[in-house]
């Protein structure tokens, strides 16, 4: 199984404080806690960074995450 990780997006008045890789951190998480082996994702060119240093790789038209057993 494989989730989808949809419309993330901070508020400029936000950013740069570590909203986003919390909640992304939180959403591998709960992935991992399901069971779940792929975390797919579209990004804009600003937040692919927030991706790759999670362990995302970028895919032909998405990126996506294999999670460890």
């Amino acid at each position: 199984m494989r989730a989808r990780l949809v419309n993330v997006w901070t508020h400029p008045d936000w950013r740069k404080q570590g909203h986003a890789t919390a909640l992304i951190e939180r959403c591998i998480q709960a992935a991992q806690e399901r069971g779940l082996r792929h975390i797919s994702l579209g990004s804009s060119e600003m937040a692919r960074h927030l991706y790759l240093g999670r362990g995302f790789k970028v895919t032909d038209n998405e990126m996506r995450l294999t999670l460890p057993h």
